[in-house]
């Protein structure tokens, strides 16, 4: 019942974080599975309205991608992984190839991810866009990710989350990162 009464005070909040629809979609099913078909059926009902301001509000950007925010400004995070993990957009929508050529330009192509600023490399934020190329069959973007997570590994397999690009330096950000 939590759950549920937490689930009607937020259910019309929106924004590009794609987890949330994620969230209700996985709601829905637990809800189904411990057999409360009528609550399931009520988050079924805001999933699908949350999926259309969804649409919606990324319409309303005018943006070709999926921007951090629906207001300018915003650091790209949450909407990387639009198409996977979360489902909300297919590995075929041109906003998710345009999302990916926009956030990987400043790299010089697809590898590690950044945070905030290029300089700022970022192990793990942009595997989910190697997944979307994977799914979208762009073999070539998903391995260059994947070499450059491999890459950034340490010999026992740990990463640090993040590193300056010129010298390597982890700030306060210690490794490994699990």
């Amino acid at each position: 019942r939590d759950l549920l009464a937490l689930h009607e005070q937020i259910g019309q909040l929106v924004g590009t974080d794609a987890w949330s629809l994620l969230g209700y979609r996985a709601t829905e099913r637990l809800l189904r599975a411990a057999g409360r078909a009528a609550d399931a059926d009520r988050v079924a009902r805001s999933t699908r309205a949350y999926a259309a301001a969804f649409g919606a509000a990324l319409a309303a950007t005018g943006s070709a991608d999926v921007p951090p925010a629906w207001q300018p400004g915003g650091i790209d995070w949450g909407n990387l992984s639009t198409v996977y993990p979360c489902a909300v957009l297919a590995p075929s929508d041109p906003r998710a190839a345009a999302l990916a050529r926009r956030y990987f330009a400043p790299l010089g192509g697809p590898g590690l991810g950044y945070y905030g600023r290029p300089t700022l490399l970022h192990t793990y934020v942009a595997a989910d866009l190697g997944t979307w190329a994977m799914l979208a069959g762009r073999r070539v973007e998903a391995e260059r990710v994947l070499d450059a997570l491999l890459r950034a590994r340490s010999a026992s397999g740990g990463e640090a989350e993040t590193f300056e690009a010129a010298t390597g330096d982890f700030g306060t950000n210690l490794p490994p990162h699990a």
